[in-house]
């Protein structure tokens, strides 16, 4: 099937005097009239995405580190939530069966020159809970709940503080919530309370684990992208 050709019947009074070059006039006419359109579509706005790598912990008889492949260095993500538990702080490098069998692994080198060894990646501070207790039922004994957020770290088993701190979703930029947006705060948070403060305002919340949090604002931001949302963080 030959390609339809576009022929122009006016030129606009710019490409009338614009100097065109001496190839100007080999050019298909289709071509030569794309050269003085002008396309006023929307601008894209790329929502940011992140990707990080969750992983339960589980025990082999078998080792699973060797000299050939070592306990790798602990990631630490620039964006979003992340939970693992710490087996424990050395002043050296440990060997591989300190660790009874546990995997996945990984470490980071401190400040202090401490070697901190970490087990799993979890989503939710429960899931974190859960690894704990299991980790105590297989011989650990003080394996500690630490969490990342957006690159901060915060250890939950030693900040009394992090015991006292909750989080809220905020949504701005509309006098009544849509149905659609209802409908989603219900089922992606379910048995937290929807509030309205002011005119411009509602409060979905108080959430323990801002991984939660953060979940119920993306369904929210899914179902409508032009609401304004974010989640904070409250003292209580």
């Amino acid at each position: 099937m030959p390609w339809p050709i576009i022929s122009c019947a006016r030129k606009s009074s710019w490409a009338t005097r614009r100097p065109w070059p001496a190839c100007w006039g080999s050019l298909p006419p289709a071509t030569r009239c794309a050269a003085w359109l002008r396309f006023r579509l929307p601008r894209i706005d790329v929502a940011q995405r992140y990707f990080l790598d969750y992983d339960s912990i589980a025990f082999s008889a078998t080792p699973k580190y060797s000299y050939q492949h070592p306990i790798p260095e602990c990631r630490v993500y620039e964006h979003g939530t992340i939970y693992r538990i710490l087996l424990g702080t050395f002043n050296t490098k440990r060997a591989v069966s300190t660790f009874r069998g546990a995997y996945p692994l990984s470490y980071l080198v401190g400040e202090d020159k401490k070697w901190c060894y970490y087990a799993g990646g979890f989503a939710t501070r429960e899931e974190a809970e859960a690894a704990q207790k299991l980790l105590k039922s297989k011989g650990f004994v003080r394996p500690e709940i630490v969490v990342w957020t957006d690159g901060a770290y915060r250890n939950l088993s030693r900040d009394p503080e992090a015991q006292q701190i909750a989080y809220r979703v905020e949504i701005t930029g509309t006098e009544a919530l849509p149905d659609v947006v209802k409908t989603v705060i219900t089922e992606a948070a379910e048995g937290c309370e929807l509030s309205r403060v002011g005119q411009q305002l509602f409060v979905v919340g108080m959430f323990d684990d801002k991984a939660v949090a953060d979940r119920v604002a993306a369904a929210i931001i899914q179902a409508d992208p032009s609401l304004e949302i974010k989640v904070a963080e409250i003292a209580e």
